[in-house]
């Protein structure tokens, strides 16, 4: 017995540790399913965040998440500043709750996607995106999140492009004293003038029934809205390049594109003078 009493007491200060709880952590499962090792009704957090650098540096959050049973969508969007960006450079964010059929429309887009414990190796200069699930009852800093194809990961890129639409797209134009918010619609040159968010630029008077601005970059003449219309209407005249808006009637003219209408004071256009500030409107 007294030769093996040292073994004994090795084999009790190497146990001591876990007999205390201060043993090695039970390694993570391995890569996980979505659909199947994680339930959809487990789901509480999706993030999908990328940024660039070139060009107008651009940052882009897209969120899903339960909150009190209520599912919902929120995007944010900084661009203009320097790189990296921080909250002082958000241009544009909203939220939009989200009906039973968008939350399973989301579903299927991660469906069979993989969820893999989450790293902290990103390499410097990676612009993402990065995407990150969580789930109840999973892992407390979530895990990484892989889409099952690409096609899936650009049909969720459209889907939440949809959904951003959906409740934003509206715009206010200010000059300080007077002020205009337009719905835009969903044409091309809206979203482009929109993507420029937010502008201080000059307006000028033109002719008797409009006022129009030059942005710093050109507008997406694609696929443009032909028509004529009344005050509160907004457009692009491509040939020159201009955003109108109208106090007045006006009629259908080769190369002007209808982006939208005013929601509240279609009746200060007219009264817009000097520098004017074009931001979202919430």
């Amino acid at each position: 017995m007294r030769r093996f009493w040292p073994v004994f007491c090795v084999m009790l200060l190497l146990l001591a540790p876990f007999a205390r709880g201060e043993g090695p952590s039970p390694a993570p499962k391995g890569d996980m399913a979505v659909g199947t090792d994680i339930g959809f009704s487990a789901v509480t957090d999706f993030y999908y965040t990328y940024e660039t650098s070139t060009a107008v540096s651009q940052y882009q959050r897209y969120r899903f998440y339960v909150e009190n049973g209520e599912r919902f969508f929120y995007h944010e969007t900084r661009a203009g500043g320097s790189w990296p960006q921080t909250e002082e450079d958000i241009t544009v964010r909203g939220t939009v709750a989200l009906t039973q059929d968008q939350w399973d429309a989301f579903c299927d887009l991660i469906r069979g996607g993989t969820a893999s414990p989450r790293t902290e190796s990103l390499d410097d200069g990676d612009f993402g995106p990065w995407l990150f699930i969580y789930w109840a009852g999973g892992e407390a800093q979530g895990r990484e999140f892989s889409f099952k194809t690409m096609e899936k990961r650009s049909e969720f890129e459209e889907f939440c492009a949809a959904l951003r639409g959906e409740n934003h797209m509206r715009i206010k134009v200010s000059d300080g004293k007077h002020a205009v918010v337009y719905q835009l619609n969903d044409s091309p040159s809206a979203h482009s003038l929109y993507a420029m968010l937010p502008l201080e630029i000059e307006v000028e008077d033109y002719g008797s029934n409009e006022k129009i601005f030059y942005p710093e970059r050109e507008i997406d003449a694609a696929d443009g809205i032909e028509g004529g219309g009344g005050a509160g209407d907004l457009a692009l005249f491509s040939p020159w390049g201009n955003v109108v808006m109208y106090y007045g009637p006006f009629s259908a003219y080769p190369g002007l594109y209808l982006m939208g209408q005013a929601l509240e004071g279609a009746d200060q256009v007219g009264a817009l003078s000097g520098t004017i500030r074009v931001e979202a409107a919430p």
